[in-house]
């Protein structure tokens, strides 16, 4: 819910009625995202878990609601001693485990987890860097709760996937010379399984698209999508199946639509339209990645999109974006705010 400075979660019941898991507190905090924010659900689908700064505008406090009933209990308690932020709460499949993200700086994360089982819930750093600003944050577990997925920049420029176990033993899950990321500003997403721990997909930040894989860990084998649409994926959601996945798939000349994919039959179905009926594809162009000298000598990536009109004998004016900064990064798609 936006426009009144907080977030509020709803359920829709079967029957279509709406209802507001939003308390009563005091949620005005400027800066930063406050209100009620959806975490995950439990892996048998009897709770699920939300964020609230009901208590304290500064911190979040993590709930576990009853599926049915929605009847709430306080699972874990934010302390200004130790703040941890309204994002980067990651819950075991099943509910045992919380794993917190902590902020230092802009640039120097680590990672916290707490044995909700436990009686006191203390929070237990485990994920740090002893030398310099290092990111560590969260992505999730795997299904089975055994290890717990994080990405890092402590090997390199770029923001990649680890994993650690109970033991405390930590390896690197996947090797790549880009950031594992599924959307633009969310370096913590990237990997995502199956229920059935089946399937993974990767979706990594190559130069300025995704290049996603999807792995059949039973095989140790990439699975072939070339049967899909020409576009750029992301923010895959598996089925209970673990066989169909909903993603959403963009391009320059597209904005976003949701499609529905079966990787065992290797089909898919579009499930929606958002192309405006009076604007042409054809008219829109793909963009391609520039590079370019900056005065200091530094290569500058950016994207071109050339307008279909230009030549080495027409001259036409063409759109050239950039972005910069360590925790930036843009992707070539169409925006439906009307940026790029």
């Amino acid at each position: 819910m936006a426009g009144t400075e907080h977030n509020s979660v709803f359920v829709r019941e079967l029957d279509g009625t709406l209802i507001d898991l939003l308390p009563p507190g005091d949620y005005e905090v400027a800066g930063q995202e406050s209100g009620l924010r959806f975490e995950s659900w439990q892996a048998d689908g009897k709770a699920f878990f939300l964020t609230s700064t009901e208590r304290d505008p500064q911190v979040a406090d993590l709930y576990r609601y009853d599926a049915d009933t929605y009847a709430r209990k306080l699972v874990f308690q934010n302390s200004r001693d130790l703040p941890f932020p309204t994002r980067g709460f990651n819950v075991s499949p099943d509910g045992r485990w919380l794993a917190l993200d902590f902020h230092h700086t802009r640039y120097d994360f680590d990672i916290y987890l707490v044995d909700l089982a436990s009686d006191d819930r203390t929070p237990e750093r485990i994920l740090a860097s002893e030398d310099g600003e290092v990111v560590y944050r969260g992505i999730g577990y795997t299904p089975d709760g055994s290890k717990f997925i994080y990405g890092t920049d402590a090997n390199g420029e770029f923001c990649r996937p680890g994993r650690t176990s109970s033991t405390g033993k930590t390896e690197q899950l996947i090797r790549t010379d880009w950031d594992v990321t599924s959307t633009r500003t969310n370096v913590e997403s990237g990997v995502f399984f199956s229920p059935d721990g089946r399937y993974r997909i990767t979706i990594e930040n190559a130069d300025a698209r995704n290049k996603v894989t999807v792995i059949d860990t039973g095989r140790g084998e990439p699975v072939d999508l070339s049967f899909l649409p020409d576009g750029m994926i992301s923010d895959p959601r598996f089925a209970p199946d673990g066989v169909r996945v909903a993603i959403q798939l963009e391009r320059d000349t597209r904005p976003t639509d949701i499609y529905l994919v079966d990787l065992g039959d290797r089909t898919h179905r579009k499930l929606t339209e958002a192309l405006n009926p009076e604007i042409r594809e054809s008219d829109l162009v793909e963009s391609e990645v520039v590079r370019f000298k900056s005065s200091d000598g530094l290569e500058i990536p950016g994207l071109l999109y050339r307008p279909r009109q230009a030549s080495d004998t027409t001259r036409s004016r063409g759109v050239d974006t950039r972005r910069t900064g360590r925790t930036g990064t843009g992707r070539a798609a169409i925006r439906s705010s009307g940026t790029l």
